[in-house]
């Protein structure tokens, strides 16, 4: 099936189409209630936190030991699930408007059926784009210095690799990517891709992913990495395909920074140039697969 956006037969691209106030409550709407519902939760369940650590004779004014940052960690996890809960019935609407659900496609011409062969192959390419992207566009921002000036970025950072190990695996190797993934590809890039041309919609959502992180380093990286799931997910037409390359590239770079051995010897320029040369080569063979498909 080969799904045609509004916009191709109105001239195509961003200017092709008006955003209508309607439109732009359709496509920012379920933002607009996973960032309520999770800082609703998020407040109430560290007022609970709070209570309780009163009432145990403790204190919770500083936000620097470990105990806390860990707490705060699984809060902003567990508020996170609560927030995309509203969100379930509008992602199986997108999903199923596309013929998807969240693994297989189906009503589908057999053009387009993806066999066990071909999801394998989909996943492999995935895996490795998300290890060689976040790793090459981390050493980049690493040795240009900008990582280091950006002292909003060290806050995020510092709370995100103070929590223990495996509670760091779950928390951003899991559940923040399958969280965002619902939010930013499941629903905004599905939902702008119907009035937007593909590259539209891939830019467009990689823009406002990286908006949503709300500091320079970590705007640009998400702009950089949402717009390359956004892509992905367009070209192989599974939505399990973003959200393997949101949580491997996560688990990449946090278990790198958590290996100080490792991150000596991969941060260096090579590794840089051979992970995007690598990322290049990827992204090649995906878009070379998807024209064959469509022939």
């Amino acid at each position: 099936r080969i799904y045609c956006c509004q916009c191709c037969q109105t001239g195509g691209g961003i200017a092709g189409m008006k955003m209508t106030g309607q439109k732009i409550k359709e496509i920012f709407g379920p933002f607009a209630v996973y960032y309520v519902v999770y800082h609703a939760a998020f407040i109430l369940l560290l007022l609970v936190l709070q209570s309780a650590a009163k009432l145990a004779g403790r204190e919770w004014t500083a936000w620097t030991t470990p105990e806390q940052t860990a707490a705060t960690g699984i809060l902003g996890g567990i508020s996170m699930v609560l927030g995309i809960l509203p969100l379930l019935k509008a992602l199986k609407k997108e999903l199923s408007d596309r013929g998807e659900t969240f693994i297989r496609t189906k009503d589908v011409v057999p053009q387009q059926t993806v066999d066990k062969k071909n999801s394998v192959q989909n996943g492999l390419v995935t895996v490795l784009a998300a290890v060689t992207a976040s790793l090459g566009w981390n050493i980049v921002f690493s040795l240009s210095g900008l990582v280091q000036q950006s002292e909003s970025y060290q806050d995020v950072a510092r709370n995100q690799y103070g929590v223990p190990l495996l509670a760091g695996v779950i928390l951003y190797g899991i559940v923040s990517p399958f969280v965002e993934e619902i939010v930013f590809r499941g629903i905004i890039f599905n939902r702008l891709r119907k009035d937007f041309s593909v590259w539209g919609a891939v830019l467009l959502s990689g823009i406002l992913f990286g908006l949503y992180h709300g500091n320079l380093v970590q705007g640009v990286y998400g702009m950089l990495m949402g717009s390359l799931m956004a892509y992905l997910y367009a070209r192989m037409e599974r939505f399990w395909i973003p959200c393997l390359f949101h949580m491997t590239a996560n688990l990449t770079v946090y278990l790198t920074v958590q290996a100080p051995g490792i991150h000596e010897k991969v941060f260096t320029v090579p590794a840089a140039a051979i992970m995007l040369c690598v990322l290049a080569v990827a992204l090649v063979l995906t878009e070379r697969r998807y024209r064959k498909t469509m022939k």
